[in-house]
């Protein structure tokens, strides 16, 4: 198994050099940053001078090789728009986002696994029906619609819940952010866990354990949910990368403080080692979580082989 692990450990090596590639050269195509970090009568030599700062002068190939050894000591640079280590800059941001994150994820374990489990033991059933027409709601409403129904019809009519902005330690104002970002999450947990739960219950050991007399309680939690729930797991993981990385129209709408909205204000402001810092943060906590989701299905279930993915 070690082995293994360390294969899977450097298989994610090529991946954050070309994810490095990728944006290290959008960034660069995004166009000229001394635009809008100088005034408009700017002369062509104050441009000069300005890119010679920020070192935009050289070739190409050097800034990124210059790029990625920064970023092997931890430094992606400073930024252009605030004067200050990019690194600083977008960490002060991620306990926000972490916050909101983990809100959202709560209400969808909280509501999308029982539902799910419910929806499968109740099949053909209007529960059933009923739990599958909320999954298919949820998974139809983007999060900026759902977003701006919130606002509309609790935040403008209900006094004590904020519209926008955070303060750490308070929930009214995460109330409103994890709400939006929660039930397009439910709806896809409930939908896998129950089609999990529905396959894993017509296994012919399932039906030997009922068989046996066992109650169905102790079917479900001994024999169902343990192997129904490896399937939802590689789930919850990619939706734990898509939060971190993904809250950007969320945190924009609600004015929320998290790398999200950084990101997008950096775009804007062609601040390169601030988007930088925020793309590459990303990565590295979306490939460490799918590896970390691939030792859970050891765990969970030793017969399956964490290099390859099959069970042996």
């Amino acid at each position: 198994m070690r082995t293994a692990f360390l294969r899977r450990f450097l298989q994610i090596i090529p991946v954050l050099i070309l994810i490095s590639i990728v944006t290290f050269s959008l960034t660069r195509l995004s166009g000229d940053p001394t635009t809008l970090l100088l005034p408009l009568d700017a002369t062509e030599e104050q441009r000069d001078n300005l890119r010679e700062q920020l070192g935009l002068n050289e070739p190409v190939h050097i800034q990124y090789l210059t790029f990625v050894g920064g970023v092997l000591q931890g430094d992606f640079g400073e930024s252009f728009r605030y004067r200050q280590p990019a690194l600083e800059i977008v960490m002060e941001r991620v306990p926000a986002t972490l916050e909101l994150a983990a809100a959202s994820l709560a209400l969808a374990l909280l509501i999308g696994l029982p539902a799910g489990v419910i929806s499968a033991m109740r099949h053909g059933t209007i529960t059933d029906g009923a739990v599958q027409f909320g999954a298919f709601i949820g998974q139809a409403m983007p999060p900026f619609y759902t977003g701006l129904l919130l606002l509309v019809f609790l935040g403008i009519n209900v006094d004590w819940i904020p519209t926008g902005g955070r303060e750490p330690g308070s929930l009214r104002h995460l109330l409103l952010p994890a709400l939006t970002l929660a039930p397009f999450m439910i709806a896809i947990i409930a939908r896998f866990t129950r089609s999990s739960v529905l396959d894993v219950m017509s296994r012919d050991y399932v039906r030997t354990a009922r068989s046996k007399g066992i109650s169905e309680m102790r079917v479900m939690t001994q024999h169902v949910l343990r192997n129904a729930l490896i399937p939802v797991v590689t789930v919850i993981g990619l939706q734990v990368g898509a939060l971190l990385g993904g809250a950007v129209i969320t945190e924009v709408v609600f004015g929320w403080p998290g790398i999200g909205r950084l990101a997008v204000t950096s775009v804007l402001q062609r601040d390169f080692p601030v988007v930088q810092a925020v793309v590459m943060l990303t990565a590295v906590v979306f490939v460490f979580v799918n590896l970390i989701v691939d030792l859970l299905y050891t765990w969970m279930d030793p017969r399956i082989d964490l290099y390859e993915g099959t069970k042996s």
